[in-house]
């Protein structure tokens, strides 16, 4: 008879917490888990890179089917225009900018925002994005400003294993960086203003424990939806750019690319993606959303059981 009590006061727990979370409101906190019973998706290599690009590290849309991309560290300040095919259409000279160690690119209103934030020996205390207007028709590129930035909270090198960085995104006034943390798995985001000339002092806003690396971002302003790359998954969320950054329903795909590190990603449009590896393939991911959820999983999802 004791045991009969105990597993009938097991099931009203279990039930009370599931009901407790169909009616804990609007708000729900997801463990960032994959979800396909959301989302369709699909992919496929479409192109392999031009040889002078080494290791495409950000990639960014600049004219219809023109993409704009460069390598990662240890290589001359260039960046290189390409279409769909992979093919090498021009290539740009970044005067007056030191490619230290170039991670991700984002671009907005004619502008493109060259983050160099690597930090793979974690001994770097001050990082840089340069701002440069865009015009296909020149040789030779110039920025107009350099943004300089500290993390506030960076105050041990290196065994503060938190502050290298991969993935920038740009919605005016402000730039946003994912950091890649090896110490606290997962990314921080942190946000500094492009309008500002001295040394500023990045802002943090959020955290969210990822199993992977944080390689790159992509945002649609449409959508709201951002689009974060790692080895092996893109998480999406749609959101706000604030605290609230990761609270929320959000989506997982899962990228079976073998034997490679996935470097970059960019819209192409509402629901299509590009995303570049370390071999220098390009690829195509398509999204389609569908709503499938039964009422059990909603409840389960609420309180962070799935």
């Amino acid at each position: 008879m004791y045991k009969f009590y105990l597993v009938f006061g097991w099931i009203l727990t279990i039930m009370s917490i599931i009901l407790s979370g169909c009616f804990h409101g609007t708000t729900y906190y997801y463990r960032p888990k994959a979800d396909t019973t959301k989302i369709a998706y699909s992919y496929q290599k479409i192109a392999q890179m031009s040889g002078d690009i080494k290791e495409s590290s950000g990639i960014v849309v600049v004219q219809d089917s023109l993409l704009l991309t460069h390598s990662d560290s240890g290589n001359l300040p260039f960046l290189y225009l390409i279409n769909k095919q992979g093919e090498l259409k021009k290539k740009f000279y970044v005067r007056n900018a030191h490619a230290l160690d170039w991670e991700a690119i984002a671009c907005a209103e004619n502008e493109i925002y060259i983050a160099d934030v690597g930090n793979n020996a974690l001994q770097r205390k001050q990082f840089c994005i340069y701002v440069i207007p865009m015009s296909l028709e020149k040789d030779t590129l110039e920025p107009t400003q350099k943004i300089v930035y500290v993390y506030p909270d960076q105050r041990n090198y290196p065994k503060h294993r938190n502050h290298d960085a991969e993935a920038i995104l740009c919605v005016k006034p402000y730039l946003y960086i994912f950091t890649k943390n090896y110490r606290i798995k997962g990314t921080d985001v942190y946000r500094i203003r492009i309008d500002k000339d001295s040394v500023q002092a990045a802002m943090w806003l959020a955290h969210s424990y990822l199993d992977s690396y944080v390689t790159d971002v992509a945002y649609h302003s449409d959508k709201k939806e951002i689009a974060l790359l790692t080895y092996g998954f893109v998480y999406l969320y749609q959101t706000q750019l604030d605290s609230s950054l990761f609270k929320g329903a959000h989506l997982t795909v899962r990228l079976r690319i073998p034997l490679s590190q996935t470097e970059a990603i960019t819209y192409i449009d509402r629901n299509t993606l590009l995303i570049t590896n370390e071999k220098g393939k390009l690829f195509q991911l398509s999204l389609s959303y569908k709503r499938r959820w039964n009422i059990f999983h909603d409840c389960c999802s609420g309180i962070g059981l799935f």
